[in-house]
């Protein structure tokens, strides 16, 4: 009985398990700070290239180039390339002073992978590829995101960039910069910020005074302005006809 068991046991066709079900990939905070491809303007972004730059980009050989390029790249004949040749045939095809500042580095070394994942929207984890009729497109999209992520001399657009020296130099700004203070605003330590951030006048709404605030207010604002050399004028502001 034993060995009718066993020999039972190994001639017993045994029914394959059932596939277990694919597993959707889940997002990842990286997939979730990459840009959106609608968020690049690219028709509106290389009219911002230097004008020679633009000519070239824009001219009908450029299609032929890139594609003599991506065949260059593409010995297989494929028509699709990813990873280091897609990196490689993108290099030559851009511009030379870009493609210079690429490999210096001066962009980051997340160019890649974000103009590549962001033009297939392919997650990270993906295994994005470009065609060869994508190729031209492609090359001028990467071309965009440079210049929405960077200027054309790659220095990094942020909030930084807009302090100008004619912006925040009183001697040379033309416009003035009015700054309301309130109970939130009027503190000594909120005060010299407020000046060092560039306010010209302090506006103080007389609707909402309780006695002794302006008297305690007002000295603050020129003991600051004298020690930081800064000419700051006080502006009342009345409610209507009515004198307070």
């Amino acid at each position: 009985q034993d060995q009718a068991i066993f020999w039972l046991n190994i001639f017993t066709v045994r029914q394959p398990a059932a596939a277990a079900p694919a597993r959707r990939r889940e997002t990842t905070p990286a997939d979730k700070n990459m840009y959106a491809r609608e968020e690049v303007n690219v028709g509106k972004l290389l009219q911002r290239l230097p004008k020679a730059v633009q000519n070239s980009v824009l001219a009908d050989t450029f299609i032929d180039e890139c594609w003599a390029i991506f065949k260059r790249h593409d010995p297989f004949g494929r028509e699709k390339l990813e990873g280091q040749s897609l990196w490689k045939a993108l290099l030559e095809a851009l511009p030379e002073n870009f493609r210079k500042a690429i490999l210096s580095n001066q962009y980051g070394w997340s160019l890649q992978q974000d103009s590549v994942y962001t033009f297939t929207a392919c997650g990270r984890s993906g295994e994005p590829s470009v065609s060869l009729i994508k190729f031209p497109e492609y090359v001028k999209f990467t071309l965009a995101l440079i210049m929405h992520k960077h200027t054309a001399t790659a220095k990094v657009l942020d909030c930084k960039m807009s302090l100008k020296p004619q912006e925040t130099d009183d001697s040379k700004r033309k416009t003035k910069v009015v700054a309301s203070l309130g109970p939130a605003s009027w503190s000594e330590e909120m005060i010299p910020k407020m000046i060092e951030a560039g306010t010209n006048i302090f506006r103080l709404n007389c609707s909402h005074r309780r006695g002794g605030d302006f008297e305690r207010v007002y000295p603050l604002i020129r003991k600051y302005a004298a020690e930081m050399g800064k000419k700051v004028e006080v502006l009342g502001d009345l409610q209507g006809p009515k004198f307070r």
